[in-house]
């Protein structure tokens, strides 16, 4: 390996276009346009990943080559002559397409500066290494280009955090790069790309005003999901709101998958336009389109697996998805790939893209902060997003999914920041975690014990045999509710802020009390599809007769006590909480490892008569409405199970 005194990175600035070059040069910095560099080329990584499968394939014997594997800035440091085309490859780091990380100029210069220590450090090729570094207009406008300036201005200076670098044109760099060169790639091109190629083809599709971006409240987003394909299609060329146009390609999603076709102005596909909705929300900071935008593409970050592999080689387990399953723990070093499949199958569909980025900033920190780190042994980053929720619950008095939002608003720099927080308070939040849950009320919660009900509750047409998840799997299947079931939420709604149907982070799941009570009259039948349709979200249909027997229960128990929930009413809660009394009911040996049980006690929840779970779902309020009023909790309870 080089001694580390001999290695300089080379850094070449490469403009966007003219535009970008002329702002640059205005501030005294010297930057080239792409038109500049030729013969060169610059190309993205994947580019060279898909290139490097050709090597070593042999079609006369059978051989493919090497598998496509993203590769790190090691290989993009690297000047390349592939079939006799000379290239050079922008750094993953700095791909906007790829993962939204890179929008955010403050973590975006973090994550740049980790990776060129990293670069010094390994560095043990012939030649310097060289990165460029392109400049777009969107890293212009942000209100953080001061950060992008700076930066720059240190490079100007020939070091970066006390490592030796060279600024220049990229010509005169790659006299002295390290080099590699493929002569032969088989039937491989590289893209042509010629001079009238337009970056975003797609962007004169969908109308644009940045003083038109206004978030949906509920009731809007369930008029758009109960129109049809027509309709759905009509605000994507009419209105200009980019949060209009996210939910309506959500929709589009659910039904057609990404590639169904749209003719308007000019034919595209769902992914082309939420390819387009995912860069304008990006160039406007709008934090939360740019995540359900990502979420929707797949879109990952190669870090990923490195990540996890930081987190896993320093003696720490990683748990991905519910604590409960041990098939979402990593004990071993995983590709990207897989671990996005974990994290697909054991999350909410809304905390997909949010868990990816928390593994990213943890891997982070455990390189450059491990001591925050010291006395946890599993990394459950459900449970640290949880912890993040207790505390914006707690500083700004907030519902639950009130705080999700909130944290899907924030920069990738500042939710950084707030895991960083987060850890160095560990134990404090740790300690509050146990009463997130809790729930505030007026009135008297000691009648709930004389609430009890009976076998006469139970369906007469069960018969004799003791199958009740099966019952309860034919009946939410036919999700037929009578009128006293939506007089019963009608109720409910008047003696608490709101209800959670569903997930319990999604805020596009709340019955929310103020709005549905002062919009809409007892009976109305807006107000009974408007119940019906969040119930039919349930994707379970045992779970969705759960949620309705829940609901039941509450019913009755504002009907017969003089109690006001003076908060949120999440059902998710109130049942897990069931399924937990229940089981430690039949097995209190089990309190102390509930979290090992949890699959097992939820089958057996399933399987209870309604009158006995009607029963567990009493003790369980009263248990949520005691903790409040008990704020030294010996028992805590983890909320992302």
């Amino acid at each position: 390996m080089h001694q580390a005194s001999t290695c300089i990175l080379q850094v070449a600035l490469l403009a966007e276009d003219e535009g970008v070059k002329a702002q640059l040069s205005a501030m005294n910095i010297t930057a080239e346009s792409l038109t500049e560099i030729a013969p060169i080329q610059l190309r993205d990584a994947s580019e060279l990943a898909e290139a490097y499968t050709q090597v070593g394939r042999n079609d006369r014997i059978g051989l493919t080559g090497r598998p496509l594997r993203q590769l790190r800035t090691l290989a993009t440091s690297t000047l390349y002559v592939l079939a006799q085309e000379r290239l050079v490859f922008s750094p993953q780091c700095l791909n906007q397409k790829g993962f939204y990380l890179a929008m955010d100029n403050r973590l975006l210069i973090q994550r740049l500066k980790v990776e060129l220590a990293y670069i010094f450090k390994h560095w043990d090729r012939a030649g310097q290494p060289i990165i460029v570094m392109p400049i777009k207009h969107n890293m212009l406008a942000s209100h953080n280009k001061d950060v992008l300036i700076a930066f720059i201005h240190e490079l100007q200076q020939g070091l970066v955090n006390q490592i030796p670098v060279r600024l220049g044109p990229l010509a005169e760099l790659a006299q002295l790069a390290g080099s590699e060169k493929i002569d032969y790639l088989h039937d491989f091109e590289f893209a042509k790309k010629g001079k009238h190629d337009v970056e975003r083809p797609f962007a004169q599709l969908l109308p644009d005003d940045v003083n038109a971006y206004q978030p949906l409240d509920v009731l809007a987003l369930n008029h758009w999901e109960m129109c049809d394909d027509t309709a759905l299609i009509e605000p994507l060329q009419s209105q200009a709101n980019l949060y209009l146009h996210l939910e309506v390609l959500s929709l589009l999603v659910q039904r057609h998958g990404l590639d169904y076709r749209l003719v308007l102005v000019g034919e595209a596909t769902v992914r082309d336009l939420l390819e387009e909705v995912y860069q304008r929300a990006g160039d406007a900071h709008a934090w939360y389109i740019v995540r359900r935008a990502a979420g929707l593409l797949g879109k990952y970050d190669i870090n990923l697996e490195q990540a996890a592999t930081d987190i896993l080689v320093r003696q720490h387990l990683l748990t991905v998805g519910r604590a409960y399953s041990g098939k979402a723990t990593l004990k071993r070093p995983t590709d990207s790939w897989e671990i996005l499949q974990i994290i697909q199958t054991y999350n909410s569909q809304s905390e997909i893209i949010i868990v990816q980025e928390l593994i990213l900033y943890l891997g982070m920190l455990i390189k450059s902060n491990p001591e925050l780190f010291a006395d946890i042994h599993t990394l459950r980053v459900g449970h640290i997003l949880q912890l993040i929720l207790v505390r914006y619950k707690r500083d700004f008095a907030c519902s639950l999914d009130h705080a999700f939002n909130q944290v899907l608003f924030l920069s990738p720099y500042e939710l950084a920041q707030k895991v960083h927080e987060t850890l160095a308070d560990y134990s404090n939040t740790e300690t509050e975690l146990g009463h997130v849950e809790t729930l505030q009320f007026a009135g008297d919660c000691k009648e709930l014990t004389h609430i009890r009900f009976s076998k006469a509750m139970d369906a007469d047409d069960h018969g004799l045999t003791s199958d009740w998840y099966t019952w309860r799997e034919q009946q939410g299947g036919l999700g037929r509710e009578n009128d006293a079931f939506y007089a019963g939420v009608w109720l409910l709604l008047h003696h608490c802020k709101g209800v959670m149907v569903g997930e319990k982070l999604n805020s596009n799941r709340r019955l929310d009390s103020e709005l549905l009570l002062s919009q809409m009259t007892s009976g109305e039948q807006a107000f009974k599809l408007h119940v019906s349709h969040l119930l039919n979200k349930i994707q379970s249909s045992v779970y969705r007769q759960l949620t309705v027997e829940a609901l039941k229960t509450m019913a009755v128990i504002v009907k017969t006590t003089p109690l006001y929930i003076d908060d949120t009413l999440i059902i998710d809660v109130l049942i897990g909480h069931a399924v937990r009394i229940n089981w430690l009911d039949v097995h209190p040996e089990h309190s102390p490892c509930y979290q090992d049980y949890v699959a097992i006690a939820w089958q057996a929840f399933y399987q209870l008569p309604p009158h006995r779970v009607a029963n567990t779902m009493v003790t369980a309020l009263a248990f949520l409405l005691k903790q409040h009023n008990n704020p030294k909790v010996e028992e805590q309870h983890d909320i992302s199970g």
